[in-house]
């Protein structure tokens, strides 16, 4: 299962990232550091548009 959006602030613009998958967005919420586990997983990883 994916979760439809996820919303990220990155240098004070936001950006929609498509097709993260419900286990990597339960795993970014439990991070002890959402900026490097972001970095680390999901920046590079998934499709994304600005808005």
């Amino acid at each position: 299962m994916n979760v439809p959006r996820v919303n990220i602030a990155y240098h004070q613009l936001l950006f929609e990232y498509y097709n993260v998958p419900q286990f990597m967005y339960d795993r970014l919420l439990e991070a002890s550091s959402i900026g490097q586990f972001f970095n680390a997983e999901i920046r590079n990883a998934y499709p994304c548009n600005p808005i």
